[in-house]
């Protein structure tokens, strides 16, 4: 017995003087429902935040769920190590896209880099800051300029 427990010590050792991993980013932190109101007109009427952990990212999301369903909001932040690489992989040209699919467009004056992509339907803006990157996504009616406003507009007040 005595031989085992002197096999298993420097494992032991080692993983109680690891560093515990850092709790995950409170994704509803970053905006409150007056920011929400202030740009959609509205409140929510709750939010749902996620968490995922994978090796050394950390992926959180806050679901704003709005009075009505459709014009919901989610803001999701990634954290991680190598930050830097994990942006430049989301923005590197898939080598087939789908024909429905556009380019990311580069948003200027947000963050350290922006970009907004998508398609006709639906986009998001992904945003890079000192805390993450951030994906922005609203929902409801209009065309693509409409919400690429308003997502816009929450991230200025993320990144304030």
């Amino acid at each position: 017995m005595k031989s085992k427990l002197l096999i298993l010590l420097p494992l032991i050792v080692a993983c109680a003087s690891a560093p515990p991993a850092a709790p995950p980013a409170d994704p509803c932190a970053f905006l409150t429902a007056e920011d929400i109101k202030a740009v959609e007109g509205e409140a929510p009427v709750s939010t749902h935040p996620t968490s995922h952990v994978s090796g050394d990212t950390t992926v959180s999301q806050c679901f704003y769920l709005m009075p009505e369903q459709s014009k919901s909001i989610s803001v999701e932040i990634t954290t991680s190590a190598n930050l830097h690489k994990t942006w430049e992989q989301q923005f590197e040209p898939a080598e087939e896209k789908e024909s429905n699919e556009t380019h990311a467009l580069e948003i200027k004056d947000l963050g350290t880099e922006a970009y907004w992509g998508g398609n006709r339907v639906s986009g998001s803006l992904y945003m890079l800051t000192r805390d993450g990157i951030f994906k922005i996504t609203v929902g409801g009616a209009g065309d693509v300029a409409t919400k690429m406003e308003r997502s816009k507009a929450l991230a200025r007040r993320i990144a304030r």
